[in-house]
């Protein structure tokens, strides 16, 4: 298969000048020998992206009163590009630099390039580790790192596509059910698409090229306005717009912080766009036993709370997190069920068509689709 893009998460944090503490050797670690390590290493860098201080530090406090570690630890909130994190990490590896970062997070949307360009460290035992971290996950690890990422990269949350929508301006069964149903003409001007084609391009998860593309012409010609997620829900709340398509995090985000905000949550049921979200071990991270402990346990139940109540990130591995589990009962009760990019070699290999020639054409046709109905 065509290695592709790696999607992660965060920005630059420590300078090349922090001394780098060596592992103490390549043999395999049980946990309370690698919690021994992170206590001597004393520090860990990690991307977290999409979280504020308040997140950074209840997730922190968790993880060090999991093991019992006092350790600073540095999470990075200040920049979300996946591409950004990925070039840097590619960069740097090429470079010969340490990592900046010995965690990093983000969504692998197909197969890691990273991991075949050498930017991240494939954790060989990471199943017996994850035996004795956490029975529970060692029950569903082929939940949690899987596929071309198997070892590379681990699941503790996912980004899913839903439709947003004011119910002051429009009621649940209004609301279009299918991505088809976008560009019927009684939505005319009531919603937003983003700018970007990333998620766009995971309707050939489930719709054949030919037709995905005519059902992304339907939302130009219906003038939808071109808003990233957070500028569109703004306006959403505003009662400018009656819906529009975004990850469901931001509903829990937006009614966390106000219970009677004027937003409402429902999704696709022809496609439900699944989207994993990972933590990834960098290659020569300076502190490798602490970002080897952390990215496992960021995988384990354990873990949920203090992630699901910062991040707004369902783990729907487990199902059993406050968001969660309102997400599973209401797939439940709607016989939703979700596709991801992993789901089959079928996909993988659709996703990798986009980086051949004439997938980069249909890249181009799709952006035009969706900003002009071209």
């Amino acid at each position: 298969m065509k290695t592709t893009k790696l999607m992660l998460i965060g920005l630059a944090l420590a300078s090349a000048s922090i001394a780098i503490v060596p592992s103490p050797s390549n043999a395999q670690l049980t946990v309370q020998q690698l919690v021994k390590e992170a206590q001597r290493e004393g520090r860990l860098d990690v991307t977290l992206a999409g979280t504020d201080e308040k997140g950074v530090k209840k997730i922190g406090a968790a993880f060090q009163e999991r093991f019992g570690l006092k350790i600073a630890f540095n999470g990075d909130v200040s920049m979300g590009s996946d591409t950004l994190v990925r070039d840097k990490a590619i960069a740097e590896t090429k470079a010969g630099i340490a990592p900046t970062f010995d965690v990093i997070r983000g969504e692998a949307r197909y197969p890691l390039e990273s991991v075949y360009g050498g930017a991240l460290e494939r954790i060989s035992d990471w199943e017996p580790l994850l035996k004795e971290l956490d029975a529970e996950a060692y029950k569903v690890r082929k939940k949690i790192s899987y596929g071309p990422v198997e070892g590379y990269a681990f699941e503790w949350g996912a980004r899913i596509g839903a439709i947003l929508y004011n119910p002051k301006l429009i009621s649940r069964d209004e609301v279009p059910r299918t991505w088809k149903e976008i560009g019927n003409p009684k939505y005319k001007g009531k919603f937003s698409v983003p700018p970007w084609i990333t998620v766009t391009l995971l309707g050939l998860m489930k719709y054949d090229k030919n037709e995905w593309l005519e059902i992304v012409r339907t939302w130009g010609r219906n003038k939808a306005d071109i808003l990233t997620y957070a500028s569109g829900i703004e306006r959403l709340l505003l009662g400018d717009l009656a819906f529009l398509d975004a990850n469901d995090y931001y509903y829990f985000s937006e009614k966390a912080k106000d219970a009677n905000a004027p937003i409402e949550l429902s999704y696709f049921e022809d496609l439900t766009m699944y989207r994993p979200v990972f933590f990834a071990l960098r290659k020569g991270a300076r502190h490798p036993n602490a970002a080897k402990l952390f990215t496992l346990w960021a995988a384990t139940g354990h873990a949920i709370n203090a992630f699901e109540t910062t991040t707004y990130y369902p783990n729907m591995v487990y199902g059993k997190g406050p968001i969660s589990k309102q997400v599973t009962d209401t797939w439940t009760k709607r016989n939703i069920k979700p596709t991801s990019p992993y789901d089959s070699a079928k996909i993988l290999d659709t996703l990798a068509w986009l980086d051949t020639k004439e997938g980069n054409e249909y890249q181009k046709a799709i952006t035009l689709a969706q900003r002009d109905g071209k």
